[in-house]
């Protein structure tokens, strides 16, 4: 089996680092704008890896293709569909969601699955959901609070969108481009630090795991909204947080030649309540993950694409990997074997799932 991935930044690195030692991947094809990181890329991973000057020469005979570049996927999802290939993408917008579950009729044609937002969450956190949630005869409704950057692409990203920028335009598989230049940086310097010195008064304190504590976090779009929604039975409410440090705001607003910190070094985390209905009655279940976001998000990605080439996957042809995977107990059993764990709050006890 073949596998590409386009777009080597903090969390792409990740991705065709864990792809490597997946037993049915035989050949790892790169492409990222950037022939410098192509190039540390291939000589990091060595044989059986290769770079490729195109985005169409990177799908060429490829069975499954990772996209881990802001912007808008489709395009290249649908260029993927049509050379034969699965597509797992990270992409964490709704408008990227959304387009992305438009292709299910492509992909059901072709028989090939398209895998949505699969990095930390949506993707792990989806995981986590769907796992709590077969527990509930009725979901009620799902409260999802995120913290933390898979890389610098990622921050600027979303800092872009909180602060008037639209969304990011570049699909050519790098971190450089992003919503960042929508807007001038002087507006959303002001915006950032009016925004630290009067918080805005629907925000909430979410508990995350330890060692991020409580957190104030303030209601956010994202694919989560699209992704969650049609889990278990009853259509559950679903509202999403996200808690953005004043800190991590100043750093996405600066070149990345000047900021020292990489975001994919910090610790993220997200806290899903999920509250429905069993035979007991009425209940809440708590769970969560803290990790650094970027390595989690390209083991999600490395395990879905993997099993994507090995006929595990079900659920409806294009769908978020929460609903793709038909047990998401031995997915995340797979994800903790590579380090990546959840962690379980449960009345009087906690506990690592």
């Amino acid at each position: 089996m073949r596998a590409a991935v386009i777009g080597l930044g903090a969390t792409g690195a990740r991705v065709a680092r864990q792809l490597q030692s997946w037993p049915s991947i035989e050949r790892l094809k790169l492409h990222d704008t950037s022939p410098l990181r192509v190039q540390e890329a291939t000589a990091s991973l060595g044989e059986g890896s290769s770079g490729s000057g195109t985005v169409d020469e990177a799908l060429e005979g490829c069975d499954v293709v990772v996209l881990c570049f802001p912007g808008d996927p489709v395009p290249t999802a649908r260029r993927a569909l049509r050379a034969g290939s699965h597509v797992v993408s990270l992409s964490t917008t709704r408008e990227a969601a959304a387009g992305l579950l438009d292709l299910g009729e492509m992909a059901a044609s072709a028989r090939r699955h398209v895998v949505v937002g699969a990095g930390f969450s949506p993707g792990l956190s989806e995981l986590v959901v769907a796992h709590v949630a077969g527990r509930f005869e009725r979901l009620e409704a799902i409260d999802l609070a995120v913290t933390g950057s898979g890389g610098m692409a990622c921050r600027r990203e979303r800092v872009g969108r909180t602060f008037g920028g639209g969304p990011a335009q570049n699909g050519g598989g790098t971190e450089g481009g992003t919503s960042l230049a929508a807007t001038s940086l002087a507006a959303m310097s002001l915006k950032a630090t009016l925004r630290s010195l009067v918080p805005d008064p629907a925000a909430v304190l979410r508990w995350f795991p330890e060692p991020l504590g409580q957190l104030r976090c303030e209601g956010a779009s994202g694919a989560e909204e699209l992704l969650l929604a049609d889990f278990g039975q009853g259509s559950p409410s679903v509202a999403l947080h996200r808690h953005l440090p004043a800190g991590e705001v100043v750093l996405a607003l600066l070149p990345a030649s000047l900021s020292s910190r990489k975001p994919e070094m910090d610790l993220g985390g997200f806290a899903a309540e999920v509250r429905g209905t069993t035979a007991r009655g009425s209940e809440v279940v708590l769970a969560g993950a803290v990790d650094r976001p970027a390595v989690a998000a390209g083991t999600v990605a490395a395990v879905a694409a993997g099993w994507a080439v090995d006929g595990r996957l079900g659920g409806p042809w294009s769908g978020g990997v929460g609903m793709k995977v038909q047990r998401p107990e031995v997915f995340l059993s797979e994800l903790a074997v590579r380090g990546v764990k959840i962690a379980e709050f449960l009345p009087g006890s906690t506990t690592d799932g």
